[in-house]
């Protein structure tokens, strides 16, 4: 992988997304050193901007706190600021949590032309509804309620199905399936064993 390549991660809350990122930029940074990494979390960006003062952090805020969603065109803005600020040329770059609809897929679709970015993949981890319940109740967070997992799992099929499908369909975007219920390690052996081909 002697070019800096883009890696879309999607699946279900509780499907393991954060920790397969971690395993695979350790992979690809021992195996390709000279080439750097950007990592845009689409929560840690809304967490970071938060955290600050002012009419739009104290918007967000409340709207998050609400249980309600963000705006497509605020979190748009949002993504496209990060990497315009902080995306280096010879980077490979990692997305997670966008999109979440399918405006938003074609902002990424956007934003990855601009940058000319070669062969962009997405890495969908595959969880079934029922798993990723169990593995977000056996999390016991303060927020992974019942009422709030049902809600997630409800999202995820009415509005980020469709945004996969948008990035599927578009030519010159990669996609992949990875089993996400076996072992942390297990999947991570899949997903490699997947991207041989783009090491190249």
């Amino acid at each position: 992988m002697n070019k800096p390549q883009t890696f879309i991660f999607i699946g279900r809350s509780g499907s393991g997304k954060g920790t397969q990122i971690d395993l695979l930029k350790k992979y690809i940074t021992d195996i390709n050193p000279e080439i750097g990494t950007c990592s845009f979390v689409m929560g840690d960006t809304f967490r970071s901007f938060m955290k600050g003062e002012g009419y739009a952090q104290d918007a967000i805020r409340l709207i998050v706190n609400s249980g309600k969603l963000v705006p497509d065109s605020i979190t748009n803005s949002l993504f496209i600021s990060e990497l315009l600020n902080n995306l280096k040329s010879n980077e490979h770059l990692y997305i997670d949590g966008i999109p979440r609809s399918p405006l938003q897929a074609e902002t990424v679709i956007e934003v990855i032309k601009f940058y000319d970015r070669y062969n962009p993949i997405i890495i969908n981890i595959e969880v079934s509804k029922e798993v990723a319940e169990e593995r977000m109740l056996a999390r016991a967070r303060p927020d992974d309620t019942k009422e709030a997992i049902f809600e997630r799992v409800k999202f995820y099929d009415e509005n980020i199905i469709p945004a996969i499908e948008v990035l599927k369909e578009k030519s010159g975007f990669i996609y992949m399936e990875i089993n996400g219920e076996k072992t942390p390690e297990e999947i991570n052996v899949e997903l490699i064993d997947k991207l041989q081909p783009y090491f190249i």
